[in-house]
């Protein structure tokens, strides 16, 4: 990694709980003002449950998606014919006028990767370039990077970070957050996570750089070890997938975000809302924990073969195999 140490902070673990049979569970958190895409490996149907404002639980449970994400108040997939699909909110550019989250879509194809963002979304397109929507405040979609070559894309409050295939990170939106002004140079990353003010990056060995505000420690309590294959973060806790296939979560617990995850193996994909967090397990199943808002946790599928997660503010969305 070049150029990490004070940007990407490798941190005191504090509370941070590696979670195992024999420990202290650990929460799941993803973004809940915007989401990293989940995507399944085939065509799946999509299922929403949770919170049913602006239709986000009810209005999609159409099948052939390969991707999703979910944000505050909307949610955005992928079509196997690569055509994207919004529902929910339809916020408006903030004092810019033009089209909204949802009715600024864009309409061609090609894409194979979404974020949803807090008023503005981002998709990759199968040639690596980037496309952008919704609200411009801040440069949110004039100043989304051009060419090609970008892998994975984050979305968040005031900024987004895209991902290229070096490993580098490249970051826009708002200059003056410590999103932009302090995250990691360098290549070799392979995940992002996003919130509205930190983010957590993978890097070389798997191991864990964080950087912005330290809501809740999510910060200063970022685990030291490596070997994680994934990474999520929410409002001020953040979870990853340890090489264990167990979870590490850290940062705020005050609705049990850490301590009511669960504390077996086999997770190969987490997200989080507000104060709520799903995974999914290599069988397909899945699990939800924290504050039950809307019955975003009591409502939960219990059948198996999910193959994607995303979770917005107090809903989730799914991907389940099958057309």
């Amino acid at each position: 990694m070049v150029g990490i140490e004070g940007a990407g902070r490798r941190t005191p673990v504090g509370r941070a709980r590696r979670v195992s049979p024999m420990l202290v569970a650990a929460s799941v958190a993803a973004l809940w003002l915007g989401a990293l895409p989940a995507t399944g490996t085939t065509p799946g149907r999509l299922g929403s449950w949770g919170f049913d404002g602006y239709g986000l639980a009810s209005a999609q449970t159409a099948d052939r998606f390969v991707a999703v994400s979910a944000s505050g108040f909307h949610s955005v997939g992928v079509r196997a014919d690569g055509h994207l699909v919004s529902w929910g909110e339809d916020t408006l550019s903030p004092g810019l006028g033009g089209l909204g989250v949802v009715t600024g879509t864009p309409t061609d194809g090609g894409y194979v990767g979404v974020a949803a963002g807090y008023g503005h979304g981002v998709a990759i397109r199968a040639d690596g370039t980037l496309a952008s929507w919704g609200s411009d405040a801040n440069g949110l979609v004039s100043s989304t990077p051009r060419g090609t070559g970008f892998v994975a894309v984050a979305a968040g409050a005031l900024n987004s970070i895209a991902l290229d295939s070096d490993g580098r990170l490249h970051p826009w939106g708002d200059a003056f957050t410590p999103l932009l002004t302090g995250f990691p140079q360098g290549d070799g990353y392979t995940a992002i996570a996003l919130s509205s003010l930190h983010a957590v990056a993978i890097g070389y060995g798997g191991h864990l750089y964080s950087w912005g505000e330290d809501a809740g420690g999510v910060v200063s309590r970022t685990p030291l070890w490596g070997g994680f294959s994934a990474v999520s973060v929410g409002s001020g806790h953040a979870v990853a997938i340890a090489a264990d296939s167990s979870l590490v979560a850290w940062g705020d617990d005050t609705f049990g975000q850490v301590t009511s995850a669960p504390l077996d193996r086999g997770y190969v994909a987490v997200a989080s809302g507000y104060v709520h967090s799903v995974a999914l397990k290599a069988d397909g199943t899945l699990v939800s924990w924290g504050r039950d808002t809307n019955g975003v946790v009591s409502a939960t599928p219990r059948e198996s073969g999910h193959t994607a997660i995303a979770a917005g503010y107090f809903h989730t969305v799914a991907l389940t195999s099958g057309s």
